[in-house]
């Protein structure tokens, strides 16, 4: 009886390990992939024992076209994408000429009833440009100003601006920042004005004497002017054969009182005028002297 049963046990002992083999390989086969546990849609994988259906939806394959390329548009666009221009773009840039990679100058004017009055040079394809105030520091470093979003007086697109916001007998630093189409920001200029009423002009010039130069050239020489407050520069003009006087060139710093013209017709009559002037715009009455050429 034991022996008869022997064979039958032994077959179907062998049929349940084959069976055990082939649901343990079913199992693995249906394990997920690691490296595509979420669909490039962002969706999610199914768990592991159960059967995604094999379907060609075209739900899940819209999202891959649209909505990445747009973001991706958006966050790449240049300065000329309109409302796609980054959040600092308070000047729209032209459409036309190059970047300027250096802004030229920043000057000033005298103070008066409104205030001080700033002006500079425009930068093609500007983005941004800032006017920063901060009060003259002593001793003055322009390198070591700290410039800060607590410095800005003046973000707009103008090329002026009136500081309204000075103290009488304070003496200010303004600088001007302006960032590219680039992104890039340039060197900054900088030009220093004091909220001082100043109206008497500097001392009138003297003593001006013309020498002919063996190169043909006018040496100009005249004795140093004085003023009240703050002494800025000497303006020489010139006029030929009687005609009107035209501006020729100026020297900075009571100092400098010599100017060398060798920009002169062969003959002629040329009649030299300089004036001084203040660093609030008061100009001196002129003095002339003239000279015979050729």
């Amino acid at each position: 009886m034991w022996r008869s049963s022997l064979p039958r046990l032994l077959v179907t002992a062998a049929l349940m390990a084959v069976a055990a083999c082939s649901g343990g390989e079913e199992a693995t086969d249906r394990r997920p992939d690691p490296v595509s546990e979420t669909s490039e849609s962002g969706a999610e994988a199914p768990e592991a024992g159960t059967t995604e259906p094999e379907t060609d939806e075209p739900e899940t394959v819209e999202p891959q076209t649209t909505e990445p390329d747009a973001a991706a548009d958006s966050e790449t666009a240049g300065p000329e994408a309109g409302d796609a221009a980054p959040a600092p773009a308070r000047r729209p840039p032209p459409q036309d000429g190059p970047v300027d990679e250096n802004l030229n100058w920043l000057g000033g004017g005298e103070m008066s009833a409104d205030g001080i009055e700033l002006f500079w040079s425009e930068v093609n394809q500007a983005r941004r440009q800032e006017l920063h105030r901060v009060v003259r520091p002593e001793p003055f470093d322009a390198d070591a100003v700290l410039l800060s979003d607590d410095t800005i007086i003046y973000d707009g697109p103008e090329l002026s601006f009136t500081d309204t916001g000075v103290e009488s007998g304070a003496r200010y630093v303004y600088f001007m920042a302006v960032q590219t189409a680039t992104g890039d920001w340039l060197e900054p200029r900088w030009t220093e004005r004091d909220a001082v009423d100043d109206v008497e002009p500097p001392s009138v010039v003297e003593d001006l004497t013309l020498t002919r130069q063996d190169d043909g050239a006018v040496l100009i020489e005249w004795d140093e002017s004085t003023d009240n407050y703050r002494f800025d520069a000497y303006e020489i003009s010139r006029a030929d054969d009687g005609g009107a006087f035209e501006f020729i060139d100026a020297t900075f710093g009571a100092e400098r009182t010599a100017l060398i013209d060798d920009q002169i017709p062969e003959t002629g009559e040329l009649t030299y005028q300089v004036l001084s002037r203040d660093f609030h715009g008061n100009r001196s009455e002129p003095v002339s002297a003239s000279v015979s050429v050729g």
